[in-house]
């Protein structure tokens, strides 16, 4: 028998740490393919491709949103499944969701590349980086099957409590990213379109190594070809889990679309210090999201063997964890703002609004702890439809009726950062009422059971 990495037993706080330091690494190795992306055009194209480069990118990751909340129902109901030992309907998930991967990505990979002009035209992207921005997203719509199977493949190991497979799988795919980028750009020069091929040769590289360890039967979860097939009612199933989240995640980045939308009214400058801004909030939101995803794995097992007080202390401990780690990383950004910036472009005036932008929303970021680790919980507790009303009305609903404000006043371009850690602020005071009372009822329950 293949091993189950157990979180029902043991002390909470080291369970989580080494369940999350693997998927933290994950996160910095796909981190390395934007990284990489940006270090390259930045150096090597120019602030045009830059831009070009960051005005894609929420969109096209508003577009798998739906298929990374798969993903995560897939990990919560696996897990859910593995915590009570019934590994036969553990597999049939499996299967049912990497088939629903494959068609779904098939479809979203002709959707997206057909729509990729008319898509940036609607996010108001600047007209002089237009072109590059249609022909970057044109060619990286090619990676979203791969992407999609990838993050399901993840999901579905992860979900047994094993985070370092997909770490070291990711390696492979980070090291062949950087490769492929010195190839197609440097030597081959061959701009925007060689960041995208080679973002997508090695999203492809990971996914056929994820799939190739699963059906090779490395897991507790026994995979055929012969079985992968659509169970309906296993799909709702996930689907009930997951859909809430993808539709979070699609319409969390949406009102990032939203500030992208305004960001680019501010012209060329303005979008490529914003693009490379968000390659160092990176680096604070990766710890913080590892930690929420291995939160939500754990809770999910422990709800499995109905252990709610385990499932409250895990929370906190990871509360504590993720925000400790982002004001530690914050500090540090923020002392070495433009030598951080320096790394992703050269251009000086860039490079200071760039630095204002990040003083303004860093030394808040430690709330956004509170959210991801709470939302995380509560799916992983089964209730993915409360954690996407909260994140839909607070984070969303709030934060796009701010930008709205903003511009009515028109405001300089720094004005729409303050939005971040307001909606931060608002999100994480909700979602903390509501999981503690669903966790001491669940908690009461259990005892008046006994």
């Amino acid at each position: 028998m293949k091993k189950v990495y157990g979180m029902t037993k043991g002390k909470i706080w080291p369970i989580i740490l080494s369940f999350s330091l693997p998927l933290l690494g994950a996160s910095l190795i796909q981190q390395l393919y934007n990284t990489a992306d940006m270090i390259f055009v930045g150096n090597f194209i120019g602030k045009e491709a830059t831009g070009a480069v960051g005005a894609s990118s929420f969109l096209f990751t508003c577009i798998i949103g739906l298929f990374t909340g798969v993903s995560i129902g897939v990990g919560i109901t696996v897990s859910q499944k593995i915590g009570s030992k019934d590994f036969n309907t553990a597999s049939k998930i499996s299967h049912t969701a990497i088939t629903f991967g494959i068609i779904g990505g098939i479809i979203l990979t002709f959707i997206g590349y057909f729509s990729a002009n008319f898509l940036l035209t609607l996010m108001n992207t600047p007209i002089e980086i237009m072109t590059e921005s249609v022909l970057y997203l044109k060619i990286y719509f090619l990676s979203i099957l791969p992407m999609i199977l990838y993050n399901i493949g993840a999901g579905i190991v992860r979900s047994t409590g094993n985070s370092k497979t997909p770490f070291f799988i990711l390696i492979i795919g980070g090291i062949t990213n950087v490769i492929a980028n010195y190839i197609f750009i440097v030597t081959f020069k061959m701009g925007v379109a060689g960041v995208a091929i080679a973002t997508a040769l090695s999203q492809t590289l990971t996914a056929i190594i994820i799939l190739n360890y699963l059906f090779k039967n490395n897991t507790i979860i026994k995979f055929r070809i012969s079985e992968l097939k659509i169970d309906f009612y296993l799909l709702k199933q996930i689907l009930y889990f997951g859909l809430p989240a993808g539709i979070q995640s699609m319409l969390i980045t949406f009102s990032n679309i939203i500030v992208q939308y305004y960001i680019n009214g501010y012209g060329g400058d303005a979008v490529a210090a914003y693009a490379t801004y968000y390659k160092l909030e990176n680096f604070i939101w990766m710890p913080i999201v590892a930690i929420g995803q291995a939160n939500m794995t754990f809770s999910g097992q422990n709800i499995g063997a109905n252990n709610y007080k385990r499932v409250k202390k895990g929370a906190f401990i990871s509360i504590f964890l993720s925000g400790g780690l982002s004001v530690i990383i914050a500090i540090i950004i923020l002392t070495f703002s433009h030598t951080f910036m320096r790394i992703f472009i050269k251009n000086e005036e860039i490079i200071y609004l760039g630095s204002q932008i990040a003083f303004t929303t860093f030394p808040f970021y430690w709330l956004y702890s509170i959210l991801e680790v709470l939302g995380n919980s509560l799916r992983g507790m089964g209730y993915s439809l409360v954690s996407m009303y909260i994140t839909i009305i607070c984070l969303c609903g709030v934060r796009i009726s701010l930008l709205y404000l903003i511009s009515k006043f028109n405001l300089d371009f720094k004005s729409v950062a303050y939005v971040y850690p307001m909606t931060w602020f608002f999100t994480a005071s909700i979602f903390m009422i509501v999981f503690l009372k669903i966790i001491n009822k669940k908690i009461k329950n259990s005892n008046y059971n006994l």
